[in-house]
């Protein structure tokens, strides 16, 4: 009798899910192609520390604008902290590569992304998405 609420449990999760096309990948052109690697480097992504610094001051200087100077002053520095700090968990590790890529039909081009990608063998399958609409148009167009 303890295991009938766990079986029904189970035939209810398991009856709710399908096996569909991912609801992500609506709207999406999604193109693949190989490509030869000549060479992968580190590089380090821009920061919007430095604006979110700025802004925080502004908004906690701005908080207590009705306070004397030292309190405008202590709440520009707590914002300051606040909005560098803040900006820098959102945007993550600046750590990123660049991929040097050459295919016949593209020509060379650069791909940066923050995983690393093991490129021992010199190929890469590089997969390229963008959101896309479609509409109804005349038959004579096509």
């Amino acid at each position: 009798m303890k295991l009938l609420p766990y079986m029904l449990f189970a035939f209810l999760i398991t009856g709710c899910s399908t096996n569909g096309v991912n609801r992500e990948n609506q709207n999406l052109i999604i193109q693949k192609y190989y490509t030869q690697v000549s060479h992968r480097e580190e590089v380090k992504l821009a920061s919007n520390v430095p604006s979110g610094i700025v802004g925080g001051s502004i908004i906690g200087a701005l908080d207590q604008a009705d306070g004397n100077s030292d309190d405008i002053i202590g709440g520009a520095i707590v914002g300051a902290v606040f909005g560098g700090l803040f900006t820098r968990l959102s945007e993550g590790d600046s750590k990123a590569y660049e991929y040097h890529l050459y295919t016949p039909e593209l020509g060379s081009f650069t791909l940066v992304q923050k995983q690393k990608v093991d490129i021992a063998s010199g190929c890469l399958l590089v997969s390229v998405s963008s959101i896309t609409r479609v509409y109804q148009d005349d038959i004579g167009r096509c």
